[in-house]
């Protein structure tokens, strides 16, 4: 390589996917678009903090006052965590346990907003599931 020319990453493109977001079994919205601006390939397995939501249709209530208080740079924004169920090739992934941050930017009504997530990756019991079925 070239002395003045630097070595480039090549550029990732974001990955995107539909499914819809629950809490305890609870559907909170019907359908949500999140992307994920990382390599996909550990989604589910790994933590994760390089997802973006957004929350479209009809919302729950509880879910609107979440993304309402996030959206809010006045409050500290603590709210419950929520699964996302994520269409993927073959069936759903389920991210449980997905950690709500406030939005990217803010501008305009909170359930117009793109939401930072983030997801503990998998936990033990999950772990032996993707064990078993590599194994298989």
């Amino acid at each position: 390589m070239p002395p003045n020319r630097s070595a480039r990453r090549p550029t990732e493109r974001p990955t995107t996917t539909v499914g819809r977001a629950e809490r305890h079994g609870l559907v909170l919205c019907p359908a949500v678009l999140v992307v994920v601006h990382g390599r996909p390939g550990t989604l589910g397995r790994e933590p994760r903090d390089d997802l973006t939501a957004w929350f479209y249709g009809a919302l729950h209530p509880s879910l609107e006052h979440d993304l309402e208080t996030l959206a809010d740079p006045a409050t500290d924004p603590v709210v419950d965590p929520l699964d996302l169920v994520l269409q993927v090739p073959g069936g759903e992934l389920d991210l449980s346990g997905c950690r709500l941050r406030p939005p990217v930017r803010i501008a305009g009504p909170a359930s117009t907003l793109e939401f930072r997530v983030s997801h503990p990756g998998a936990q033990a019991e999950q772990q032996s599931l993707w064990a078993a079925y590599w194994a298989a």
